[in-house]
């Protein structure tokens, strides 16, 4: 395949959701609590454009103005029958991809969100500042 063809199918969503950088591959945090669902016998979450919107936007939020908590409605487009929300920040600008889904897996209020049947799509939103990282999951249903 080539490059040009690769770059395309990964911008509109063709190709699985790996990040590829100096030759070796990297999995995605949707990679990442796929595997976490796949281990505790729920179906994986496919990747949801809306949802990543939503995420990113909020992450941004959270950065921007030095808040970290959930907000009172997940703003998403699209019809979803379902929302739910998952936060995380740590030091440093490091991913920390699965020690993040550890720290959910052990929450009792994440828990749920990370593991729920009734939901079926995610999106993702990472945000790094000077010293810290701030993630935001949004799952979902129609």
């Amino acid at each position: 395949m080539s490059r040009l063809a690769i770059v395309l199918a990964l911008a509109l969503g063709a190709l699985p959701s790996v990040a590829v950088a100096g030759g070796k591959d990297r999995p995605s945090m949707v990679d990442t609590i796929n595997r976490a669902r796949d281990k505790h016998g729920a179906p994986a979450l496919r990747h949801n454009a809306a949802l990543s919107r939503s995420a990113k936007r909020y992450a941004r939020h959270l950065l921007r103005t030095g808040n970290f908590g959930h907000a009172g409605r997940i703003r998403a487009d699209g019809r979803f029958t379902h929302l739910g929300e998952l936060l995380a920040r740590h030091r440093g600008r490091k991913p920390r991809r699965s020690r993040t889904v550890r720290g959910w897996l052990h929450s009792p209020w994440h828990r749920p969100v990370l593991l729920g049947n009734q939901f079926r799509l995610v999106g993702v939103g990472r945000v790094k500042g000077r010293r810290r990282t701030i993630w935001v999951v949004h799952v979902g249903a129609r």
